[in-house]
């Protein structure tokens, strides 16, 4: 101890390093991250990152970690002698000093598995020593060490005359094979109390409910950060992004299957293991989130337990319009434009993070009725965080009610209604997994008429490129034999969303396999879909059926 306290106390660390990341972003937020090269010491990928991350990142690194895990008794892998400073890491302790959390004294950190938890313990560590900050480190369950100004000094729990130095320190304590929770001393102190643990509430329910702890989900890695981890351990880059886009962001299965500690059969058989448990049981995490509960502890146990190399755990984080109103858990990220992406604090989200991750999820879920189906896209859909929680809320709403059955909605056209029928039986509703088609919520499929559906609070916002995307993926031979129409459901404005369609106007293919889509709008009531204005004739034979939208008895069907 006395030899790490003479290297960090008041000192920076005597071995770092810095690595810049740049990425090219891609439009495709499924498309694999990619390594392009190293020039001028950047390193170069293309990647997806969402809304408002930089794309030029300075990592710095320090050196000579394993060393220092061994002598606080973490149990890291050998090769892991590299703690590469992760942004998350920095907000996080911005947090703690500046910002949210300043004014709180117990702290769960939690995450997904393998993510650098661990890590972020031992640099909240070696920037408090660099800073000179008096900072407690617990040992095993009845040991801890203390450096302060005195120097280091390892304390067996009970020993009353140190009692007084561990008052102004920050007190951290890792949860791993050895430790299971804070130790008593650090919890009857004054001392500020971090604990990093995994999702697993056996190991922080307790202590957090008795300590009034606050509970911290901490951000999966982007590809930038597997990038920079991947080039600090010398690993070669194309394949740890490659890992990333197959299995997901869990730093430690990626670079335990480049080691070859882990095969990917192993992987591969967990993930579909994984999600055949996930659609035929009904899983305890599993929550709408237009819900008033959200996941609990206990559902974070489930996921861990049961489904950790298919759903990875993450933040909740939503979109805000800029004067929508927030409670007072919800904490600025960042901004995206004239919006703000905000996270409640404490509460877990599920994501399904890779499209190979998806595909097997899908080929499982098909066997599903339409209640638990619907829960589950819900639960882990990637459209919450490309819409505000009020239009989130209205295209949950949207799909629940598409779903429900009931009386057909009729559709107006120059105040006259057009003949309407029930949905053949061969028509079909799909929801896109994820928001990889820009401006189109799903699509009702039903005797000759396609229709998108946009769900949208405000403004609407342009389908055009959902539509051709559809265009592009649907078969030639049958994509020019529906109708096209788009379908705003909003719940105001429908006259200004209408007329801002009609002026742009939509044609899909060329020649005689031109399509023009027609617009219609729905206004959505405090009961379910209200009346409707119709965006113009269209040319068709005299009693063909116009298609159908069903309706809901009063309130959204749970299922």
């Amino acid at each position: 101890m006395e030899a790490l306290y003479k290297r960090a106390w008041g000192r920076e660390w005597d071995n770092t390093s810095k690595i810049t990341v740049q990425a090219a972003l891609s439009a495709d937020p499924h498309a694999p991250p990619i390594a392009e090269d190293v020039a001028d010491g950047v390193v170069h990928i293309a990647a997806y990152v969402e809304p408002g991350v930089s794309l030029n990142q300075e990592f710095v690194c320090y050196h000579g970690l394993w060393s220092v895990a061994a002598t606080l008794g973490l149990v890291i892998d050998p090769e892991d002698d590299v703690l590469v400073v992760r942004a998350e890491y920095i907000n996080l302790v911005a947090r703690l000093t500046t910002g949210d959390l300043q004014k709180f004294s117990r702290f769960v950190f939690t995450g997904h598995p393998g993510i650098g938890k661990t890590m972020f313990l031992i640099y909240v560590l070696l920037r408090r020593l660099e800073n000179r900050k008096p900072t407690a480190f617990q040992l095993s369950p009845s040991q801890y060490v203390i450096f302060d100004e005195q120097g280091a000094v390892v304390v067996t729990q009970n020993m009353q005359s140190d009692r007084t130095r561990l008052n102004g320190c920050w007190a951290l304590a890792d949860s791993n094979n050895v430790i299971s929770e804070p130790c008593q001393d650090f919890l009857t102190s004054k001392a500020r109390v971090i604990q990093t643990t995994s999702p697993n509430p056996e190991r922080w329910a307790s202590w957090k409910k008795h300590a009034g702890a606050v509970l911290i989900i901490m951000d999966l890695p982007s590809a930038l950060d597997v990038a920079a981890v991947a080039t600090a351990q010398n690993f070669e880059l194309s394949a740890a992004l490659a890992h990333m886009g197959r299995y997901g962001p869990s730093l430690r299965t990626i670079f335990r299957l480049l080691r070859k500690v882990t095969t990917e059969f192993e992987v591969l058989r967990a993930v579909n293991t994984q999600a055949r448990k996930l659609c035929s049981d009904d899983p305890a995490f599993l929550h709408s989130p237009s819900a008033k509960t959200r996941p609990s502890a206990g559902d974070m146990r489930d996921v861990e337990s049961n489904y950790s190399q298919l759903l990875f755990l993450r933040p909740l984080r939503t979109r805000y319009a800029v004067d929508q109103p927030r409670a007072e858990t919800d904490l600025l990220i960042r901004m995206d434009g004239s919006e703000s992406i905000v996270e409640r604090r404490g509460v877990p989200s599920y994501i399904i993070p890779t499209p190979h991750h998806r595909a097997v999820y899908e080929n499982h879920r098909t066997s599903l009725d339409v209640a638990l189906s619907l829960s589950l896209f819900e639960a882990l859909s990637t459209h919450s965080l490309t819409k505000t929680s009020a239009a989130w809320l209205l295209q949950i709403m949207m799909h629940r009610w598409m779903c429900s059955g009931g009386t057909p909605l009729e559709i107006k056209s120059n105040a006259a209604i057009q003949a309407v029928r029930a949905l053949e039986r061969n028509a079909f509703y799909w929801i896109p997994s994820d928001a990889n088609f820009a401006g189109i919520d799903s699509v009702l499929f039903t005797g000759k008429n396609l229709y998108a559906l946009q769900a949208t609070v405000g403004a609407t916002h342009t389908p055009k490129a959902g539509l051709k995307k559809l265009w592009e993926n649907m078969n030639p031979a049958s994509r020019q034999r529906f109708r096209w129409h788009i379908v705003f459901i909003i719940r105001e404005n429908a006259a200004d969303n209408l007329l801002k369609f009609q002026r742009a106007g939509i044609i899909l293919g060329s020649g005689k396999g031109k399509v023009t889509v027609k617009a219609c709008v729905c206004m959505f009531g405090e009961c379910g879909f209200g009346e409707s204005a119709d965006g113009g004739e269209e040319d068709r034979d005299e009693g063909e059926d116009e298609g159908m939208i069903d309706d809901v008895d009063n309130e959204p069907v749970g299922g």
